[in-house]
């Protein structure tokens, strides 16, 4: 599957991100449309690594395609940005779920870390050629085309029978654009938890034709599989409960994490401070290690962000994730504001340290954010029939 992975990398830097949009915009349309579903084509933007960490916005990319294409060109790749700001909007109003998740995924780790067929699994040792191939690129790379994740998903959770909270956390370990709520849902919806009684079957058909005939696993795959039971009813949504901070002032020390790099701080009045920290974290929540692709790329967004934003005039610094009490404590800010921290292994550190510390912290948060994420109450379908049409007004 190389063909599916740009030969000059994803971007680490805000500087690449917008060459990349740039390059990638003219085919933001139909042809996006035509080819996004064929993995053997190279028809996708490859920014969700720098979208994931906010390098560049979403409302950067949807306003650039929009200026580009007409809404109904570009609806496909309209909706993929968006499908990100849902899972995002639908797991803060239901913490519940990955809490539970990580509970579950723990436990199921200690009971299959060391299992034969899990260990086959992520070292693509299993003797299903295209399952093999694409776990070895996805350990090599930090990426997989979308069309092939649902394939390895779907093959893990109902061909090997495998726990899928243990498939999310091999990929969290290894995705340069695994977010948790994105990642952890997804393989929801595989297993037919998410929309419960509807899962996604891998067919050897499919694969067949998505491949240009590179595979063709007939046979090999379970593809008369029922979808998981839920062990309870999904969660209705909860209200927000945001204050967000509107100003930064003189001694507040504006922490970053990787969910958020970017330099599009629309909403948030920087007032006089001029010191911020990056936090650098050196895993990604998972059971398993973080790959050294993974480590690698989230070393360079966090160096790249600090040389961009120290080329503007500010005083920043690297922090260690690993050491954050006593990185926060040296700065001895009179309050800490960081950009919304979204549900995942990131808020559950940082939450944890700062709560447990003297110094008051405050949130920002982004519009695009408190505009969207509401919406996401139900299904993609309800969400997309609100926000799409308003993407004009939204992006204002």
């Amino acid at each position: 599957m190389a063909e599916t992975i740009r030969p000059d990398g994803f971007a680490a830097s805000r500087a690449r991100a917008e060459a990349q949009l740039r390059e990638f915009l003219p085919k933001a349309g139909r042809a996006y449309a035509a080819g996004r579903n064929d993995a053997s084509k190279c028809a996708v933007s490859g920014l969700s690594p720098a979208i994931r960490h906010r390098l560049i916005s979403e409302p950067e990319v949807l306003r650039a395609v929009l200026a580009e294409h007409a809404p109904d060109a570009s609806e496909k790749f309209l909706q993929e940005v968006c499908w990100r700001s849902y899972w995002k909007g639908w797991l803060e109003q239901r913490l519940g779920v990955w809490s539970d998740y990580c509970k579950q995924r723990n436990t199921l780790y200690d009971e299959y870390g060391k299992a034969r067929a899990y260990l086959d699994a992520i070292a693509g040792n299993t003797g299903l050629a295209c399952f093999d191939d694409w776990a070895k690129t996805l350990n090599t790379t930090g990426y997989l085309h979308n069309h092939v994740r649902m394939w390895v998903a779907s093959i893990w959770v109902f061909t090997f029978k495998l726990p899928w909270q243990l498939g999310a956390d091999w990929f969290m370990a290894r995705l340069l654009d695994g977010d948790a709520a994105s990642n952890t849902l997804s393989w929801r919806w595989v297993a037919g938890l998410q929309t419960q009684g509807k899962h996604y079957l891998a067919r050897a058909e499919n694969i067949h034709k998505f491949t240009g005939g590179q595979y063709n696993p007939a046979g090999q795959l379970n593809e008369a599989a029922k979808p998981l039971v839920a062990e309870a009813p999904l969660p209705q949504p909860t209200p927000f409960c945001w204050e967000p901070v509107k100003q930064v002032q003189d001694g507040d020390l504006l922490v970053l994490t990787d969910d958020d790099l970017s330099a599009d701080l629309d909403g948030l009045d920087l007032g006089q401070a001029s010191r911020i920290a990056i936090l650098r974290t050196h895993d990604s929540g998972a059971c398993q290690s973080a790959s050294q692709p993974l480590t690698d790329y989230k070393q360079a967004v966090a160096s790249a962000t600090r040389d961009r934003l120290q080329d503007a005039g500010l005083q920043v610094s690297i922090v260690d994730s690993s050491n954050l009490a006593a990185s926060l404590d040296a700065h001895a800010a009179e309050r800490i504001v960081l950009p919304w921290v979204p549900v995942g292994p990131n808020r559950d550190h940082v939450f944890d340290v700062l709560s447990a510390g003297e110094r008051p912290w405050s949130f920002w948060l982004r519009a695009w954010d408190a505009a969207v994420w509401p919406h996401a109450k139900k299904g993609f379908f309800p969400f997309k029939k609100r926000v799409l049409p308003a993407l004009n007004k939204l992006l204002a």
